[in-house]
């Protein structure tokens, strides 16, 4: 997907192998650390297009979504809901493809996969940034990266999931809540993310397909009230705080 196309709130996506590093480790004699590697990025971007369309099969057009970049072992993918109802279908459609391919991973090599999903408005808090001299644009362009406090507080989110997990940041948290999809998330309670708010703890939560995860049971009301809480008690680090989705609902919502 070409990022110089797309404004707004985009939803970003990540994915990562849990315990590559001593896995890799421990094959590095044999190169036997290669092949599941090797088709996670083959094959997971498959297995997830598969599953966002499943995702979107009762929707008039999918949303134009595909990977970002590669960070290492990380994929990390980018779509552009154009309602909150969109970025649920994507969500869904995520989670489904991480647990699918963990259980992948699990059965053939005895490795987990793990995700992570946040949002960034691109259009003021956040900034896409134009990099001519970088490789790897889009059939030939200009290669265009996304930078600013949102994207970092995501990446930091990661740490928190485990295997078939994906672990989903507050904003998005409240939106699948509010969306009904109260089996799927649960909250983990608080906890600190390296450099992000000053140290303060925040909401932590998580998304499950295949099974509910880890954590409690919330409803969308007790988590808004929460996050009022939790926002009001910032102060003057209230700014820093990644706001909620003001994606619009679709027709007939």
């Amino acid at each position: 997907m070409l990022l110089s196309s797309v404004d707004g709130t985009l939803l970003f996506l990540s994915v990562d192998v849990v315990g590559s590093t001593p896995f890799k480790q421990a094959h590095a004699a044999d190169s036997g650390w290669i092949p599941p590697f090797a088709r996670l990025f083959r094959e997971f971007p498959l297995v997830f297009t598969g599953e966002i369309g499943m995702a979107f099969a009762d929707a008039e057009e999918l949303v134009p979504f595909g990977v970002w970049k590669v960070i290492g072992d990380e994929i990390v993918f980018v779509a552009a809901p154009r309602t909150r109802q969109d970025a649920q279908r994507v969500l869904r459609g995520f989670a489904a493809a991480v647990a699918r391919y963990s259980g992948t991973l699990e059965a053939d090599y005895g490795l987990k996969l793990r995700g992570i999903a946040w949002s960034a408005d691109v259009s003021g808090r956040n900034m896409k940034v134009e990099i001519p001299e970088m490789s790897g644009g889009p059939e030939g362009g200009v290669y265009v990266d996304v930078l600013g406090p949102d994207i970092d507080f995501g990446f930091r989110l990661g740490s928190h999931a485990e295997g078939a997990e994906v672990a989903l940041s507050y904003p998005l948290a409240l939106l699948m809540l509010e969306l009904g999809d109260t089996e799927a998330v649960r909250w983990l309670g608080l906890g600190v993310l390296k450099g992000v708010l000053g140290g303060r703890a925040l909401p932590l939560f998580l998304l499950r397909h295949d099974r509910a995860p880890r954590g409690l049971a919330v409803t969308a009301a007790q988590m808004n009230a929460h996050v009022d809480e939790f926002l009001a008690d910032l102060g003057e680090l209230r700014p820093q705080a990644p706001p909620r989705v003001t994606l619009p609902d679709e027709a007939g919502a």
